[in-house]
């Protein structure tokens, strides 16, 4: 997914194969960086558990965002870039088309192409039920060891 976003940010087509190779090594040259090796398996293990992670957690981050404000696209993709979360454009437009699809944000309005959108009440219980399973979980209560 790195590999890939680094060249699809210069336009250059380059076979998957060559992509996941790239990663590989990126992978193996990071985890020498931490004193942790990993072998091909668990590198690759590795790679798919984050490319998993990812995509959830930029779901998670999206609702959260558009739960306290409304976006347009263009907006949301800075926003998001600004936060250090890797993507691309076409990625968010298909999340963004898959989240109305299916009820969980609405568009609230719209400035000349650009629509804007905002959590539906739907989403917003889902995020909240979501935040409660699965962040604040994790939260320590005050007074509580971590």
């Amino acid at each position: 997914m790195l590999v890939d976003t680094l060249f699809w940010r210069r336009n250059l087509r380059i076979p998957e194969k060559t992509i996941d190779v790239l990663e590989l090594l990126l992978y193996h040259w990071y985890n020498m960086l931490d004193d942790i090796d990993l072998n091909d398996d668990e590198c690759q293990f590795l790679l798919s558990w984050e490319e998993v992670y990812k995509k959830g957690a930029l779901t998670y981050r999206v609702l959260l965002l558009l739960s306290k404000n409304q976006y347009d696209a263009g907006q949301l993709y800075t926003e998001l870039r600004e936060s250090d979360i890797s993507l691309n454009e076409h990625s968010l437009y298909r999340m963004l088309r898959r989240l109305y699809d299916v009820g969980v944000i609405d568009t609230v309005g719209k400035s000349g192409r650009n629509k804007y959108y905002q959590t539906s009440e739907k989403g917003a219980r889902i995020l909240s039920v979501f935040m409660r399973r699965n962040i604040t979980l994790y939260i320590p209560k005050i007074g509580e060891d971590l």
